[in-house]
């Protein structure tokens, strides 16, 4: 099948066995929230913004991977 399936906005991942994940981007966050994530990473505790994805926003944990590294690399 060679069409293109994604939406504008979602971000495809390669990994390196070959399987692709497709998150539909970054949601939609207010400042503070933006500012106490950027803390954590600052403060050496990215896991800390994982748990928040993960346990407080309840998304997937390959999606809440996808967000803690965006806001490492500073995408974000």
């Amino acid at each position: 099948m060679a069409e293109n399936l994604f939406c504008p906005g979602q971000k495809v991942i390669r990994n390196t066995e070959s399987w692709y994940a497709t998150f539909r981007g970054v949601p939609k966050m207010n400042s503070k929230v933006k500012s106490m994530l950027q803390r954590y990473i600052k403060g050496g505790k990215p896991e800390n913004v994982f748990l928040f994805f993960y346990e407080t926003c309840q998304y997937s944990s390959d999606y809440s991977a996808y967000l803690m590294r965006q806001f490492e690399q500073g995408e974000i």
